[in-house]
This record gives C-alpha cells, sequence and structure tokens, in this order.
C-alpha cells in the first residue's frame, strides 16, 4: 500500500447458512506489528454483506509504504 490508502477489510456472511464462524481480523505491518484488528461490528458498518455482529469490520489508512497482511481467524 501506499501513503494515504484506504484498505478496508469486511468479513460476511460469518453466522449464516446454518453456520457460525466467528471472525477475527488483524492487520500487520511489514515488520509483522499489528496496526489494526476487530472482533465483532455492528451488521450496519460496511457493505450489505453483514448478518450479524459476528462479522468483523477494519478499516485502515497507510501512514506509510509498505507491504501489510492481513489475518483472519
Amino acid at each position: 500500500m501506499q501513503i494515504g490508502e484506504t484498505l478496508v477489510i469486511d468479513i460476511d456472511f460469518g453466522d449464516s447458512f446454518g453456520q457460525t464462524f466467528n471472525s477475527f481480523v488483524t492487520l500487520y505491518n511489514s515488520s509483522q506489528i499489528s496496526v489494526g484488528s476487530n472482533d465483532d461490528s455492528a451488521a450496519t458498518i460496511g457493505g450489505s454483506g453483514s448478518s450479524g455482529s459476528l462479522d468483523s469490520y477494519l478499516s485502515y489508512t497507510a501512514t506509510s509504504s509498505e507491504t501489510f497482511y492481513i489475518f483472519v481467524e
């Protein structure tokens, strides 16, 4: 990512289709330092795919130009 670019991570449908997936999202920079994380977010945040509060949502604006890594568990 370049300085000023915004990355949006939006996990949807975690509690749909008879399955439950309580996602947790962490964003790491190139030095493997966590720069953001989210466990549960409101269904109204993000796009229209969230069906419950178990879905994770994270928005991050880069403060430096480097590689970032997304970890979803």
